[in-house]
């Protein structure tokens, strides 16, 4: 899907974060969106968010529309490569397919060749894949030797143990 006419994408800068914070802050208030009662400082946002895989909406005059960003699940290895995802929209710019244009470049940046992320985006439930680089996703297919294997992040993961075939 092409972005919306007059919209376009860009990855998420400190020049956005005025923005970014605004409209959060919006969604926080329609109380639909999340269980935080305040958008944060943006140093606490840019450190919880994935640097690689966050990006604005702008319009024709570079204001931000809306945005999305993923964050890390937990720090386990059993989770490395798994992200959760927000997505928010001003409500003025709502129903122009501004989110679904977001959606999509966050999926392809967690799928392209080089993110290093392992993980898949998709909006609806589904096994994560694969948290080690070198181990296949089902641990019923590991091969007998994977007792360790190297995340994308170069850390050691033994989540893919003979003990868990």
């Amino acid at each position: 899907m092409p972005s919306p006419t007059g919209v376009t994408l860009a990855p998420m800068t400190d020049a956005h974060a005025d923005g970014v914070l605004a409209i959060y802050q919006a969604g926080i208030d329609e109380g639909n969106a999340t269980f935080e009662t305040a958008a944060p400082t943006w140093p606490a946002f840019d450190e919880a968010k994935l640097p690689e895989h966050r990006f604005v909406a702008l319009d024709e005059h570079g204001t931000v529309l809306g945005w999305v960003a993923a964050s890390r699940v937990s720090d386990r290895c059993a989770y490395a490569g798994v992200v959760e995802h927000s997505v928010y929209v001003h409500p003025g710019a709502r129903g122009r397919g501004v989110a679904s244009a977001l959606l999509k470049a966050l999926i392809e940046s967690t799928e392209a060749p080089g993110s290093g992320r392992s993980s898949r985006v998709s909006s609806r439930r589904t096994r994560p894949a694969s948290p080690c680089t070198s181990a296949p996703a089902s641990a019923s297919s590991a091969p007998a030797n994977a007792s360790a294997a190297t995340t994308a992040a170069g850390a050691t993961c033994s989540c893919w143990s003979a003990a868990a075939r």
